[in-house]
């Protein structure tokens, strides 16, 4: 099918799909609608967990436990399964899937969620690991005061509790990622799963190229569109193109984890160097959303500023990150450097 007649039809048939969605979902969550921290607890049988490594993780029964701000006690029975790709194989304290049932959830901050994934530590005894936790959690937050056509994130601490007594308890921060589905939803669109084989510029023109400019200004390049890596496509009643959507940011410059490296393939040696991944586009274009990212750079600098949690190395760091990217959106000549000598041709 050619993409014209894809989208038409695609057009036609979005209102029956989103009016089925909407309608099926029931009260919509009010977990993402704060950024305070939830200290939870999360109980399972940890060495039956971390040894289901394959393609296909089985879930297993857990309980999850936490205290609203009233001091009462919500305690409730979900599944978890291991999720990630490079993070699973790599890491002793993998990322964790939590599915709930909708009926547990009723009354309690996690109704209306469904699936939802948690952005574990990575390594139990690296203190490091944590502080990588919280920069990429500032990657999500930073990406949201760009446009809320990209995932909510909500920071959590929590309590690890291995029910068969294998595991003392730890507490570590995390962080929870919005579904796909119900971001889709809340952008008025739903998710194109497993469509790949897109170009980027069959998307959304305008957001395509302030997400390659974000990518580029957090220093990842560990995403692609036509192989969905790293990216969701959703579609909306207000674009006739998707819109891709972009997560995972553990390979970033800004993250700067020390397990991260660039494809050999890249004309760069390691992930705090910036390479612009996006389209050829004309300066005025680029420009003008230069000056968007200058509108926000109070906001991010604020975002790093105010996460306690982050070490003042971290913190600084982070910084001085970001100022070099300042640095170059202030300077035409600095700007041509950066966008239009490494940008792709269509």
């Amino acid at each position: 099918m050619s993409r014209p007649v894809f989208f038409i039809l695609f057009a036609i048939a979005f209102g029956v799909l989103h009016s089925v969605s909407v309608h099926g979902q029931g009260t919509p969550s009010s977990l993402f609608e704060s950024d305070d921290v939830i200290a939870v607890a999360l109980k399972t049988d940890f060495k039956r967990l971390f040894d289901d490594r394959g393609d296909d993780p089985q879930q297993q029964p857990a309980t999850l436990s936490y205290k609203d701000a009233a001091g009462s006690e919500y305690s409730q029975e979900i599944k978890v399964r291991l999720r990630g790709n490079f993070r699973k194989k790599h890491c002793n304290f993998p990322p964790i899937r939590l599915n709930f049932a909708k009926k547990a959830s009723e009354g309690t901050l996690f109704e209306g969620e469904d699936k939802l994934k948690l952005v574990t530590h990575c390594q139990d005894k690296k203190d490091e690991y944590e502080q990588y936790v919280l920069m990429e959690y500032l990657a999500y937050r930073m990406y949201n005061e760009l446009t809320d056509q990209s995932f909510r994130v909500r920071l959590v601490q929590v309590t690890y509790e291995d029910t068969d007594g294998n595991r003392k308890p730890i507490t570590r921060y995390g962080f929870l990622i919005e579904d796909d589905e119900l971001m889709a939803e809340r952008n008025n669109g739903f998710h194109l799963d497993n469509h790949t084989g897109y170009h980027q510029e069959s998307t959304d023109y305008s957001q395509i190229l302030m997400m390659a400019v974000f990518q580029f200004m957090i220093g990842n390049t560990d995403w692609s569109v036509p192989a969905l890596h790293n990216i969701r496509l959703i579609s909306t009643e207000e674009s006739q193109l998707p819109i891709a959507v972009p997560y995972d940011f553990d390979f970033s410059g800004l993250v700067n984890t020390n397990y991260a490296s660039p494809s050999p393939k890249l004309p760069i040696k390691t992930v705090r160097q910036r390479l612009y991944r996006g389209y050829c586009r004309p300066q005025e274009e680029v420009s003008r959303q230069a000056e968007v990212f200058q509108a926000k750079k109070d906001q991010f600098y604020t975002l790093i500023k105010g996460m306690e949690p982050l070490s003042r190395v971290v913190r600084g760091n982070a910084i001085d990150y970001l100022n070099d990217f300042y640095k170059t959106i202030s300077s035409e000549k600095r700007m041509r450097r950066a966008f239009e000598n490494t940008c792709q041709q269509l």
